[in-house]
């Protein structure tokens, strides 16, 4: 428990939801064409985006849903929080 609460403070976790439900979207893509990297959420809509600090554009997809388009600086704005 305590290793989750370490990596979660210290980590630049993401965490994607479903808007309407707001249940954590599993298998979401996240990547950047600069730096070249992607990075897929977990069960818990969670991923770590310890490579994308440099990103200016990170597309964020999954099937059913818009591609939303951000940079480091405007996830980290929002907490690192994005409702699809």
């Amino acid at each position: 428990m305590l290793l989750g609460g370490f990596i979660n403070s210290y980590g630049q976790i993401i965490t994607i939801t479903e808007k309407e439900a707001n249940e954590p979207l599993e298998l979401v893509t996240l990547l950047s064409e600069s730096p070249k990297i992607y990075v897929a959420t977990n069960a818990k809509g969670q991923a770590d985006l310890s490579g994308f600090t440099d990103s200016e554009k990170i597309a964020i997809q999954t099937f059913g849903h818009k591609i939303v388009v951000k940079s480091y600086a405007q996830l980290k704005a929002d907490n690192f929080k994005v409702a699809l």
